[in-house]
């Protein structure tokens, strides 16, 4: 019996310490285009959303003001550049690019 017991304890601590909570939607006003990916800088502060339409990728980086995601400014639209990061200190932009050189690379 104990030993069921002590099973059962590990068990308890051991899917507990797994346990995370429910993720919280992103609710934010998407200027024009299909959501592609979103990137998020690392202070938190600012956002880049990557759309697409029927004829490029749009991108749009918007601001965090008490929670909410605001004044979405068209940054770049390109046919060739998708899939835009911020580097660790929130000074650059990463992004992958096909520039016709048959590989896809990062900028």
């Amino acid at each position: 019996m104990r030993y069921i017991i002590k099973i059962l304890f590990l068990l308890f601590i051991i899917t507990s310490s797994f346990a995370q909570e429910a993720p919280i939607p992103l609710s934010i006003k998407v200027p024009e285009g299909q959501p592609v990916s979103v990137s998020v800088s690392h202070d938190g502060t600012h956002l880049l959303l990557e759309t697409m339409t029927d004829t490029s990728h749009v991108f749009f980086e918007y601001t965090e003001h008490n929670g909410n995601w605001i004044n979405p400014t068209k940054v770049l639209e390109s046919k060739k550049i998708a899939s835009p990061t911020y580097n660790h200190d929130n000074n650059r932009i990463y992004f992958e690019a096909d520039f016709g050189k048959g590989n896809t690379d990062l900028y």
